[in-house]
């Protein structure tokens, strides 16, 4: 598990690094919301994880599902980063299920969450796994969820626990 510790802590660590600063919609530091995130998928894991062994990849993904979105890095930095803590299967599994929560903004969000739901893999379970702690939190974060938004989360939810999170 000693790996898997790391892995963690690295991703945990530049979650933090390129995440200074930056804030959600309610005004809160988003390494908050990171945090909670990677929080509900601990909290999830013996019941949405088959290989238990495998849960550091999915609170790694946690920590970075937004970090390609909201930050400089790309995917390609990411493996890179994640490589030099890891075995490269390792950065390989976390990054691409970053790569699937990556929403492209040129596509629509209904589309997004069926990419999501549709991914392949052991990245795509984690991205499911991800995508639902995700929007847990959006929908019961600190801040009440703005009525459109909650609908829309609450679809997504619904997409995702159809195909077996």
């Amino acid at each position: 598990m000693e790996k898997g510790l790391t892995m963690i802590k690295v991703a945990e660590g530049l979650a933090e690094k390129f995440h200074a600063g930056l804030t959600d919609k309610y005004g809160y530091a988003y390494t908050e919301h990171l945090s909670r995130v990677a929080d509900r998928v601990d909290d999830l894991s013996y019941e949405i994880i088959k290989k238990t062994s495998h849960i550091p990849y999915y609170i790694a993904a946690a920590w970075l599902h937004d970090i390609v979105e909201d930050t400089k890095i790309t995917l390609e930095d990411l493996k890179d980063l994640l490589a030099v803590h890891s075995e490269e299967a390792e950065a390989e599994r976390v990054t691409k299920a970053v790569e699937y929560l990556t929403h492209d903004k040129d596509g629509t969000y209904a589309d997004y969450i069926e990419t999501i739901a549709k991914a392949p893999g052991e990245s795509g379970e984690i991205a499911r796994a991800v995508k639902f702690a995700d929007l847990l939190d959006h929908i019961a974060g600190p801040t009440e969820c703005p009525g459109g938004l909650k609908k829309r989360y609450e679809k997504s939810l619904y997409r995702l626990i159809g195909v077996g999170v």
